[in-house]
C-alpha cells in the first residue's frame, strides 16, 4: 500500500511531481491527490488553491496537442487522450 500523505507540505510536493510528471487536469490532480491524502478534503483543498495559481488547463491542452501532433498522432486520438485526462470538453474543443 502506497504512503498516506498527512501534511500540506508533503501533498504540496507530491502534486508539484505528480503535476510535472503526468500534465493532468486539475480535476485529475485532485482525484490524485484525494487518492494520496485518504480522502482529506480540507487538505486536498489547499493545496489545489496553491497548485491552481500555477496550472493553467488551456497551456497544458496546447502543449499536450502540439505534442501528441509532433508524435502524428490522430485528431480523435489527441482527444481520447485528452478526455482520458478528465480536461472539460470545452477546453477539449477550444484547441
Amino acid at each position: 500500500m502506497s504512503r498516506i500523505l498527512t501534511t500540506e507540505e508533503s501533498l504540496l510536493n507530491y502534486a508539484a511531481w505528480y503535476a510535472m510528471r503526468y500534465f493532468p487536469s486539475l480535476r485529475k490532480l485532485r482525484e490524485a491527490l484525494m487518492k494520496k491524502s485518504f480522502n482529506n478534503t480540507i487538505l486536498v483543498d489547499l493545496v489545489m488553491n496553491q497548485m491552481s495559481e500555477y496550472i493553467s488547463e488551456e497551456r497544458t491542452v496546447d502543449g499536450l496537442v502540439r505534442m501528441y501532433v509532433e508524435q502524428s498522432k490522430t485528431r480523435p486520438y489527441i482527444e481520447q487522450k485528452l478526455r482520458l485526462k478528465k480536461f472539460a470538453d470545452e477546453v477539449i474543443s477550444s484547441t
